[in-house]
This record gives C-alpha cells, sequence and structure tokens, in this order.
C-alpha cells in the first residue's frame, strides 16, 4: 500500500457506508490509519462505526483522537459527549 491510495480508500469506505456494509468500510479506514496514522477523517469514521454499532467507548476514544488532530470539529465534540452519555457517565462528557 502507498499514500497515494489513501483517497481511493477513502471514497470505497464511504461508498461502503453509504450501503450499510461497515465492517468492510471500518476495514478500509483501518487501511487508511495504517498509512497514515493522523488521519482525521478516518478516525472520525471509526468514531462513528462504532457509535453507530453501539460500541460507545471505542466510538468515544476514536472522536478523542479525531478531535486530537482536527480541534474544530464541534460535530465530533457532540458526537463524543453522546457516545460517553450513552456509557452510563455523563459526568465525563460534561467537560467537552
Amino acid at each position: 500500500m502507498f499514500l497515494g491510495q489513501v483517497p481511493t480508500l477513502l471514497a470505497t469506505a464511504q461508498s461502503h457506508l453509504r450501503q450499510g456494509a461497515w465492517n468492510q468500510a471500518e476495514a478500509l479506514l483501518k487501511e487508511v490509519l495504517g498509512l497514515q496514522p493522523d488521519h482525521a477523517g478516518a478516525l472520525g469514521g471509526l468514531a462513528w462505526i462504532a457509535q453507530h454499532s453501539g460500541r460507545f467507548l471505542e466510538g468515544a476514544e476514536w472522536y478523542r483522537q479525531a478531535l486530537h488532530r482536527e480541534p474544530g470539529r464541534k460535530d465530533w465534540v457532540l458526537e463524543r459527549a453522546l457516545c460517553l452519555d450513552r456509557t452510563g457517565n455523563p459526568a465525563e462528557a460534561e467537560p467537552l
């Protein structure tokens, strides 16, 4: 795999997401991270998949990592707070 493949991997992952093929999308986003570990979009995509699969702690962690790379994303702040709330620990979500 080469760094130049990242756009193709992301486009294919997005296509899989639109089709509801979350496992395939997740695998491709992890491939992106293997090539470009700081890719905020891939981190955010993994967070979304984890969140919508009911893996809220994992989703919150992916969102945290994504926000570290792209702190201005208010949607990710909100989604992370929702993940934390769903874990039964809303107090952890409040400082966000």
